[in-house]
Formats: C-alpha cells, structure tokens, sequence
C-alpha cells in the first residue's frame, strides 16, 4: 500500500518537474509575443514596417505624443524636446529627448519603449534611438539624444494619435560576470 502511495506521488512530482520544464521553454516565447502585442520595445527596430518609396506619398498625418517616466528612484530627469508633432504617414521624422542626471553619481539606465495604440505598434519603425543600448549619464550631465522613426503608410485609418513612451530604468554601473 505504502509502494502504491509513493508511485503515485513520484508520477505527480514527475509530471510537475516535465510541467515546468515546459514552462521554461515557452516563456521567453511567449513574452516576445505578449510584449509585440502591446508594443513593447524589444529589438532596435520593427522590420516588418519598412518604407517603400510609394509610402512617402501618402499626405496623412497622426499626431505622436512623446511621452516618458522613470521607474523606481532613478535621480534622472528626462523629457520629450516636443511633446506632440504630427507626422506624415511613411516619412522620416526627427525628434529628441533631452536626459539630466539630478545626482552626484555616474548613472546606467536602460530605456524600454512602447507604442500605443496596438495597430500603431506593428506600423511603427524606429531607425535611430537611444533605447538601443544602455546609456550612461556622468554626473550633474545633461544630453539631448536623437529618437529617428517613421509609421508605415497603411497604418489603420482610425489610428489619429499614436504614444511613444519611454520607461527608464536604472542598472548597476557595472554589471556582474
């Protein structure tokens, strides 16, 4: 009888180990896909929005708010140049943010972007951005760092405005190996 019970809860304890095993391998998976659904900026650059040369003749223009915060307690101070612009539906548009280190110390942060709304997001291409790589402000520093995108020309017609928001978040200066 005793044999039966410990069968039964090495089966169970197998299943749960085979269960989580399985977990492990859809995660990373199944976030990309949870983060492309709701815009979250994961690569450098959305490819599947590239701009022919029939897109620069469109003639529609969105407005883009430029939006951003700082999670946690990062002493950075950062904010859109402009916080609107309206922009062309598959040209290339210019803009910047401007980054303050409030502190004494060096600082490392790490910038995620997202877009909303979601059809904005899969339409949304940015070529040049800051949130390419960790940056590094010294202290006391101030810089303006260039955002370059362009939103391909099929965007959804009732898509008006479209949010690119930034979320700092800070890192250690140097990161364990």
């Amino acid at each position: 009888m005793a044999m039966g019970k410990n069968k039964k809860l090495g089966l169970i304890l197998a299943g749960f180990g085979i269960l989580m095993f399985a977990f492990a391998f859809a995660n990373v998976p199944a976030f990309k896909m949870f983060c492309r659904k709701l815009g979250f900026g994961l690569s450098p650059n959305n490819t599947t929005a590239g701009i022919s040369q029939e897109d620069s003749k469109t003639g529609r223009k969105v407005e883009v708010m430029f939006m951003g915060v700082v999670a946690g307690t990062a002493p950075i101070a950062f904010e859109a140049v402009e916080a609107t612009k309206d922009v062309e539906l598959g040209k290339e548009t210019r803009t910047a943010y401007r980054f303050v280190n409030l502190s004494k110390d060096t600082i490392r942060f790490r910038p995620v972007h997202s877009i909303l709304p979601e059809a904005a997001a899969t339409r949304f291409s940015l070529k040049k951005c800051f949130c390419f790589d960790d940056q590094t402000l010294l202290p006391k520093q101030e810089v303006t760092m260039p955002v370059v995108f362009s939103i391909v020309s099929d965007l959804d017609s009732t898509v008006e405005r479209v949010t690119l928001n930034y979320t700092l978040f800070q890192k250690p200066l140097h990161e364990p190996k």
